[in-house]
């Protein structure tokens, strides 16, 4: 949680392609849901690039293409007045996700997501949501963690040696695969749903919990067309949204909030007809303010 800002990789990759679909099971008038998911990503690595800084760029050296597969299953049970726009009720999503290892020296985990959602009728329209959201990563076969071995074969990688430049980039690189082969990697923190003050996967570990309250102020509730030039819809309410979000990440249980950070913000929500929301946020922590143009409300899952 105390890492700089400006200590990161960006890996670039080429020649990327996904696919993936899922399959859903939906009893009660969809108030229950069982599914599955899964999507594969075949890629290959191009570049390692340090702060971001194009002069820090690295190039991968005769890059091989690897395979990265996650498959999800899970539950999700909705007891909302409305699954769109919910105004009172709870909603509970949990799930699993499987990773296998996409090279023989990485690692094979799971993750568990459970992510909790309340929400209290308030005033004559509006709602006080609650979040609680919590990611758990385990290591069932754990592959090469020797911090030296994962720094060699990286510098061998980018044709990089001992003292040159570019290795700075991949000591911060042997760091981070050394900590993921062997505790696993939770769902992060930070970007568009979660920690809306920092940018998207600041924060990440084995294990991630995270608490979130916003209230959305209902000013209009009707149904009148509108035309925006890229939307087209029929507007079905229109929000306003104070929030504030605290989390902590860790590699190890015993350690979560010893350290943690927060946001607050104010958002602007239009529902429409369609199903779509859209959301505009701005959000204020201890590394600055970020802006976020999305569509759907926060704090939600792929499951969702």
């Amino acid at each position: 949680m105390d890492s700089d800002p400006d200590d990161f990789n960006i890996v670039e990759l080429q020649n990327t392609s996904l696919y993936g679909g899922r399959l859903t099971f939906t009893f009660l008038k969809r108030r229950l849901e069982f599914f599955t998911l899964q999507y594969n990503i075949r890629s290959e690595p191009s570049a390692l690039i340090y702060q971001g800084k194009e002069e820090n760029r690295q190039e991968y050296v005769d890059p091989e293409p690897f395979t990265f597969q996650r498959l999800t299953y899970g539950t999700q049970i909705d007891v909302t007045d409305d699954r769109l726009d919910p105004r009172m009720g709870v909603r509970f999503v949990a799930t699993r996700s499987e990773s296998p290892s996409i090279e023989a020296d990485s690692s094979e985990s799971y993750t568990v997501d459970n992510n909790l959602t309340g929400y209290i009728p308030l005033l004559e329209s509006s709602t006080f949501a609650i979040n609680y959201f919590r990611s758990d990563a385990t290591v069932t076969k754990e592959g090469v963690t020797d911090y030296q071995s994962i720094l060699d074969d990286l510098r061998t990688n980018y044709t990089c040696t001992a003292g040159d430049p570019c290795d700075e980039s991949l000591k911060k690189l042997a760091t981070d695969t050394q900590a993921s082969r062997k505790y696993g990697t939770a769902s992060s923190l930070g970007g568009s749903s979660r920690l809306r003050s920092y940018a998207g996967g600041r924060f990440s570990g084995a294990h991630t919990e995270f608490y979130g309250y916003e209230f959305r102020w209902n000013l209009t509730d009707e149904n009148t067309p509108f035309d925006l030039y890229f939307i087209r819809d029929f507007r079905t309410g229109f929000q306003l949204a104070f929030f504030y979000e605290t989390g902590t990440v860790a590699e190890q249980r015993e350690d979560l909030w010893t350290k943690s950070r927060n946001s607050t913000g104010l958002g602007v929500r239009l529902v429409t007809g369609s199903g779509f929301i859209y959301r505009f946020d701005v959000a204020t922590g201890s590394e600055g303010q970020e802006t976020t143009l999305f569509v759907d409300y926060p704090w939600g899952t792929i499951a969702q």
